[in-house]
């Protein structure tokens, strides 16, 4: 019997956290191509069946609804030559480096790896849609860890959840946390962004960022970063700016209380790094 909407989120919420925790590097290659060789359908239609028999799905009696719902819309194939020509990655180049607990080193998915590449979508009818991509080949990303922990990167995630408030972006443009930069990097390439004022508590990130990144940076005289702590400058801040961008959480788990802590000191038309993903939990608090 097919469940009701808000729990076939959650069924699906819960399969999805346990496959990317336990399984995300469990289709390859050599499946692909044995589970496509005979079947009338593509790779991607293909990888969504592996990943539901991974899940354990059945899918000739009770989960053969939900899968039809979910997966088609929820799993996607991606393109990696069209992440590579993203402006930010085609212009800066970073090599490795290592200061206190912070160090600079690429990392990779592989073929086929599982991985969250946007925030979550809605539908009219109630469902709530994560975004999952892969990779046919090996794809190399900028990450920063912090104290061994994967802190700042630039994935196909952080592109595609950051698209939205770079295409809102003109005049002059706060951020909260500086990371590698990105949010910074692609409004300063717009015509229409005066300035980018960054805030960052962390003088090492700082430093780091204006020795290895900011140079290369084509309109890096349109960015000032402040070395302070957010919640302090929010609740001080007087100046005025045509749009605020906060990112100072690594995913959904630690954003929303830092989220609820910053909401009441926002000024201005403000948007939150993956709020959309973000939403679907604090509607259930």
């Amino acid at each position: 019997m097919w469940m009701d909407t808000e729990e076939s989120n959650e069924r699906v919420l819960e399969l999805l956290v346990r496959f990317l925790n336990e399984s995300s590097t469990s289709i390859t290659e050599e499946m692909m191509d044995d589970y496509c060789r005979d079947l009338p359908f593509g790779r991607e239609q293909a990888y969504r069946y592996l990943m539901a028999a991974s899940m354990n799905l059945d899918m000739e009696g009770t989960d053969r609804e939900l899968f039809h719902a979910y997966f088609p819309e929820m799993v996607h194939r991606l393109d990696a030559a069209e992440y590579e020509q993203n402006p930010y990655l085609r212009t800066v180049h970073l090599s490795r480096f290592h200061k206190k607990e912070w160090q600079f080193a690429p990392q990779s998915y592989q073929p086929y790896e599982a991985f969250v590449m946007d925030d979550f979508q809605y539908r009219t009818d109630g469902r709530a849609i994560p975004q999952i991509g892969f990779f046919e080949t090996s794809y190399s990303f900028p990450c920063v860890r912090q104290n061994g922990q994967e802190w700042m990167t630039i994935t196909p995630n952080e592109i595609n959840t950051m698209k939205q408030p770079v295409e809102q972006a003109c005049g002059n443009v706060l951020t909260y946390g500086l990371g590698l930069g990105y949010f910074a990097f692609m409004c300063s390439e717009k015509d229409s962004v005066s300035s980018i004022t960054v805030i960052e508590k962390d003088q090492t990130v700082i430093d780091l960022f204006e020795r290895h990144i900011l140079p290369q940076f084509p309109n890096r005289h349109k960015i000032r970063i402040i070395c302070e702590d957010a919640f302090e400058y929010a609740a001080q801040c007087r100046e005025n700016y045509d749009l605020t961008f906060v990112d100072l959480w690594h995913d959904a788990g630690d954003g929303i209380k830092l989220y609820q802590k910053f909401k009441p000191l926002e000024h201005g038309l403000t948007e939150y790094w993956i709020y959309d993903t973000m939403k679907y939990y604090l509607e259930r608090e």
